[in-house]
């Protein structure tokens, strides 16, 4: 009676069916669903799903899915690719403020480069003002001629590159603001087409169209 038992509860588990499920994470209406039963096949329509969507930041899965004698259906995920990383508006606006954000370091780096180069020649100016030069080697004077000359050229060239940040703050400024508005827009609409009511209106549009059809 036990082996029979045991017979039976194989039966009852032993798989009756396997297909493979294409479809899309990530659209915020409508789905797209592609089944296979040949693994080829399921990898042939993953990769060109992969190729179209591109342009839409998504993911796209490949699932196999096992129906089993006992009635459940266990499903393990194969790949899930994210595409379109490059495409997505809201990431582009935090790009912007993401590049505003460098050109602030920039001119803190440039400021700094500047003060640095201030104080290297101003203890030049003091030591040919405190020290009998006749006193220095020629490998010092030189040392101290090649420094001066870098310095006097960072400083030169730093001060140039915070003039044109510091003439184009008040447009930084602007586009920083308006970028910043950007990104909340995005996460506005994003939010209220994932809400509830959003779903919901989605459900009844997509059984007025489907009675429309007569396939409701």
């Amino acid at each position: 009676m036990r082996e029979n038992s045991l017979d039976n509860s194989k039966e009852l588990n032993e798989e009756i069916e396997k297909y493979y499920c294409i479809y899309i994470e990530g659209m915020q209406y409508g789905s797209l669903t592609r089944k296979t039963k040949n693994y080829s096949e399921a990898l042939e329509i993953y990769r060109d799903m992969k190729k179209k969507f591109n342009i839409f930041k998504c993911r796209i899965v490949l699932d196999k899915c096992c129906i089993y004698s006992n009635g459940k259906t266990i499903t393990t995920n194969i790949y899930k690719k994210p595409i379109g990383e490059n495409y997505d508006i809201q990431s582009k606006f935090q790009q912007i403020l993401n590049i505003i954000d460098e050109l602030d370091t920039m001119k803190r780096m440039y400021m700094n480069t500047n003060s640095d180069a201030d104080k290297y020649l101003s203890a030049f100016t003091h030591i040919i003002e405190e020290s009998n030069t006749e006193e220095l080697s020629n490998m010092q004077i030189r040392s101290m001629f090649r420094g001066v000359e870098e310095k006097a050229s960072l400083r030169r060239i730093s001060k140039m590159q915070v003039d044109y940040i510091q003439n184009i703050t008040h447009n930084i400024n602007s586009i920083k603001s308006n970028a910043s508005k950007c990104v909340e827009s995005c996460k506005k609409l994003d939010y209220l087409n994932n809400t509830e009511k959003a779903k919901l209106n989605s459900r009844i549009k997509s059984e007025e169209y489907k009675r429309t059809l007569g396939i409701l």
